[in-house]
């Protein structure tokens, strides 16, 4: 006699892990893309924060408060 192949239910295939996309920029730098690049610059002359910036330009520490607030706290 012969054995005829049962048929697999459509609804029990094996499921395959499924990996993210790889990317090579992290999830900081993909939230910094976020912020329009004149943005930055515009707010810091409004405010004057461009005249007393000495170390720092705006844009870094914007870019420095969002690492400090996507951190961890311990």
């Amino acid at each position: 006699m012969r054995q005829c192949a049962a048929k697999e239910h459509p609804m029990s295939r094996k499921k395959h892990s499924r990996k993210p996309a790889r990317t090579n920029l992290s999830i900081l730098a993909q939230l910094c893309n976020l912020i329009p690049g004149h943005l930055v610059p515009k707010l810091a002359r409004q405010c004057g924060v461009d005249a007393k910036a000495r170390s720092f330009s705006p844009w870094s520490h914007v870019w420095w408060r969002c690492f400090t607030r996507s951190s961890p706290t311990r």
